[in-house]
């Protein structure tokens, strides 16, 4: 006995051509243009039948869509002193949502009513940054400050029946700052230190769309980072070993637009070990991966017609050991 049955054909024509040209201005002054034309056209026929419920309805459509996206860099100095601007513009086509004829009492976290439509979203970004080499090079730093405007953004939302529906939930933007330290010396010591910070927020909403603005994008955590240090050491028999502690911490983050009800993900950190013994193009290593054995939730999705019952997440990879051996060439 057939409750339900849908399908769908999507048939979509693209292309695009990018160009970009570089010119020295100085012998350390750069200007950077760049300039991507695209174009697409989606045919959508999609339909859904219910013979027990004596329900059916079917689609068909057709979207184009097509624009420029430029990109500009300035940047001043050489590799290892550098400054630099940018702003870039990224681009997504619209689409259709297919036929559903059950949508459930309403959408778990989206619009009540489905649209037979979504429009394309627009990003615009702008960074400024540089990079700097200390210490004849055995120092590297660099440091960026960014900030994204994003209109009507995309998203995947879902009815309480499960069915996936894509809305535009309205204009989002973040603003972050990335650093990042790494310690190449001669002696035995190296080390690498990097921190990230964001702001991401939801600007503004549509008014049938239950998340309030200043609640956060979904996936994208406030602050994450990372350190390693290694000590390396001559063995005899011309062997070289090296020892490597390392923690990468991911702060917390929500599936969902709408922070009430969705799930959590992140806030916790992973620690990992390795110790190995090489000679010329041979390497034995033995890797330890989160060696605290942590259970935090990566991500929050799984079977979407059972998640408002049930708790679903993704744990990090548990304990465990490798031996590894590997010969380059």
């Amino acid at each position: 006995m057939v409750i339900y049955n849908s399908g769908r054909t999507d048939r979509l024509i693209e292309g695009a051509l990018y160009g970009e040209l570089s010119y020295l201005l100085t012998p350390s002054l750069t200007i950077t243009g760049g300039l991507r034309w695209f174009g697409s056209r989606l045919a959508t026929r999609s339909a859904a039948d219910a013979p027990e419920a004596d329900r059916s309805s079917g689609f068909a459509g057709t979207m184009t869509n097509h624009g420029a996206a430029p990109k500009a860099v300035i940047s001043y100095g050489h590799p290892d002193r550098l400054i630099y601007a940018q702003v870039a513009q990224g681009y997504r086509s619209g689409g259709f949502n297919g036929e559903q004829l059950f949508t459930g009492s309403g959408a778990t976290t989206g619009p009540a009513a489905l649209p037979r439509a979504f429009k394309p979203d627009e990003l615009w970004s702008y960074e400024i940054g540089g990079r700097l080499g200390l210490f004849e090079r055995r120092l590297h730093l660099s440091a960026a400050l960014y900030h994204a405007e994003w209109n009507d953004l995309q998203s995947d939302q879902y009815f309480s029946s499960g069915l996936p529906v894509t809305v535009n939930i309205g204009d989002g933007s973040n603003t972050g700052l990335e650093l990042e330290a790494a310690w190449r010396s001669r002696g035995p010591l190296s080390g690498r230190v990097a921190l990230l910070l964001d702001d991401p927020q939801l600007t503004r909403a549509r008014p049938s769309f239950p998340a309030q603005p200043d609640n956060g994008l979904p996936g994208v955590a406030k602050i994450a980072g990372g350190a390693s240090a290694t000590y390396a050491f001559d063995m005899p028999y011309a062997l070289r070993g090296a020892l490597t502690a390392g923690i990468d911490y991911v702060g917390r983050s929500y599936l969902t637009f709408d922070r009430a009800g969705a799930a959590r993900m992140g806030g916790f950190g992973l620690v990992n070990m390795s110790a190995s013994v090489s000679r010329a193009a041979w390497k034995l290593e033995l890797i330890g991966q989160n060696l605290t054995d942590e259970t935090g939730n990566t991500f929050s999705y799984g079977n979407p017609f059972s998640r408002p019952l049930i708790s679903q997440i993704t744990p990090p990879r548990p304990q465990n050991f490798n031996l590894v051996l590997t010969r380059t060439f």
